[in-house]
């Protein structure tokens, strides 16, 4: 896989500083959005050794940084590197598949957790019409989703967060 050209068009590294911790999240452009393909944290480093341990991080997920241009945070505090080069494509994907099962894994939890709560406030007699406003679906999708606590699938998790984002 390592065998694979690519310049790092399209992807970036965020850095944020989080209390005791930096994340770093490589990023992949899509039409207007950026979409998180790696997520982990490091110690906060000496600020004199910052770059250094951040490009030894990077190298340790697979990507090379550019040392000769380190852009300023921008105002939220985030640090962008633009165009990473990616060279060892079997460990970026491993990584992002933890990551996506990960995700997955979460969104069910909170799939059934909303499940619960939203069959819970139907049995304490909230009303139709508010359960409809408060969630954006149709009565017969409440009355649906009420009834079964069956988790959704993958994909139907995957449009369920789609829809939701566009709501």
């Amino acid at each position: 896989m390592d065998t694979i050209a690519h310049d790092g068009q399209g992807w970036r590294l965020a850095i944020r500083t989080l209390s005791d911790d930096l994340e770093l999240r490589i990023e992949q452009a899509d039409d207007a959005r950026w979409l998180t393909t790696q997520l982990w944290t490091i110690p906060i480093p000496p600020s004199r050794h910052r770059r250094a341990a951040i490009a030894e991080s990077a190298r340790e997920h697979g990507w090379i940084t550019s040392v000769e241009r380190w852009p300023k945070a921008r105002r939220d505090g985030t640090e962008i590197l633009n165009e990473p080069f990616p060279f060892d494509w079997e460990l970026i994907l491993r990584e992002a598949t933890e990551l996506r099962r990960d995700t997955l894994e979460q969104a069910r939890r909170s799939d059934l957790a909303w499940r619960h709560v939203l069959s819970d406030a139907a049995a304490k007699g909230v009303r139709p019409q508010q359960l409809m406003e408060a969630t954006g679906l149709s009565r017969a999708t409440i009355f649906r989703v009420s009834k079964s606590l069956t988790p959704l699938e993958d994909a139907d998790l995957l449009r369920a967060a789609q829809a939701g984002k566009g709501s």
